[in-house]
C-alpha cells in the first residue's frame, strides 16, 4: 500500500490513501523484509535501498536522481532532519521539477524549513485546478498542519465536487477529504461547517463504507440537531455491522455535543 508522505501520520489514524504506484512522484513505502522479518516502510529505509546515506551531502545529490520518487524523499528527509544548509539546493531542485506530487513535497520540505516560499507553491498547487485532487489535498493538508487554513475552501469544494459523482468518486480521495474535516484541522472548517453537513449527509448514503464511516465522523464533528437525525436514520438502515457501530458511536458524541452549554450558547 502506498502512502503519500504528506498524509501518513493522519491517515495511519484514519484512512488509508491507496495510489498507482510511483504516481505524480509520490513515494511508494514498502515494508522491509530483513531476515524473515517484515518491518513497516520507513523513507529513511526506502532511501538506503535505493543506495542514499542519510548524510546531508548524500540527500542533496538525491534530489537530482532520476526517479522521482527518490527525489520526493531526499527533500523530505532533509527537512526532517532540519537541515538548513540545504535549502538552496532544494529550492533548485523545486525550480526545475516536473512531477506534481514531488514539487507538493520538496515544498512542503521548504516550509518546514522555515522558507515561506514553500507555502507560496502549496498554495498555487491547492488553489489552482490543472493538478489531481490528490495532489492539491495533499498540498492543502501541508498547509493546514503549518496552521495555514488558506486552501480551506479549496478542500471543501473538492470533496463536494467528488461527493456529486456518486460511484464514480475515487473511494480512497473521498475518504481523505473527509478526513481532513475532522480532529486537529476540525477548527480551521468552522466557517464552512454548513458546507460539510450538507455533503457529508449525501455521503452518508454511499455504496461505500469506508465512505459512510467517514461521513458520520464529519457530522459528529461539525452536525447540529439535523445532522443527529441524518445520523439516526443513517444507522437505523446501514447494512454493515461494522459500520453501524461507527455511526452510533458519532450519535452519541454528536449528542453529547448538542447538549453542551457551549453549543446551546
Amino acid at each position: 500500500m502506498k502512502l503519500s508522505l504528506g498524509l501518513l501520520s493522519l491517515v495511519a489514524a484514519t484512512a488509508t490513501l491507496g495510489q498507482v504506484i510511483g504516481e505524480e512522484g509520490f513515494p511508494d513505502l514498502i515494508p522491509e523484509q530483513r531476515g524473515g522479518v517484515l518491518y513497516p516502510a520507513t523513507v529513511e529505509g526506502a532511501l538506503r535501498l535505493r543506495g542514499y546515506a542519510l548524510a546531508r551531502e548524500a540527500l542533496v545529490r538525491g534530489l537530482r536522481d532520476p526517479n522521482a520518487q527518490v527525489r520526493s524523499m531526499a527533500a523530505d528527509e532533509l527537512a526532517k532532519q532540519g537541515e538548513k544548509e540545504a535549502i538552496p539546493a532544494i529550492q533548485e531542485a523545486l525550480s526545475s521539477e516536473k512531477e506534481v506530487g514531488t514539487r507538493v513535497l520538496m515544498a512542503n520540505a521548504l516550509l518546514k524549513l522555515g522558507l515561506d516560499a514553500g507555502a507560496t507553491e502549496l498554495r498555487a498547487v491547492c488553489e489552482g485546478e490543472s493538478a489531481s485532487y490528490h495532489a492539491r489535498l495533499v498540498a492543502a493538508a501541508d498547509l493546514l498542519s503549518a496552521g495555514d487554513a488558506t486552501c480551506r475552501d479549496q478542500v471543501s469544494d473538492m470533496v463536494r465536487s467528488m461527493a456529486s459523482l456518486g460511484s464514480g468518486a475515487r473511494e480512497d480521495m473521498l475518504i481523505y477529504g473527509l478526513t481532513l474535516f475532522v480532529g486537529r484541522f476540525a477548527p480551521m472548517f468552522g466557517p464552512k461547517a454548513a458546507e460539510v453537513r450538507e455533503t457529508a449527509a449525501t455521503l452518508l448514503r454511499d455504496g461505500r463504507r469506508g465512505v459512510r464511516m467517514a461521513a458520520s465522523n464529519a457530522l459528529a464533528e461539525h452536525g447540529d440537531a439535523r445532522s443527529l437525525e441524518e445520523l439516526q436514520q443513517a444507522a437505523a438502515a446501514e447494512t454493515s455491522d461494522i459500520t453501524r457501530v461507527r455511526i452510533l458511536a458519532n450519535i452519541e458524541i454528536l449528542r453529547d455535543k448538542l447538549r453542551s452549554p457551549k453549543v446551546k450558547e
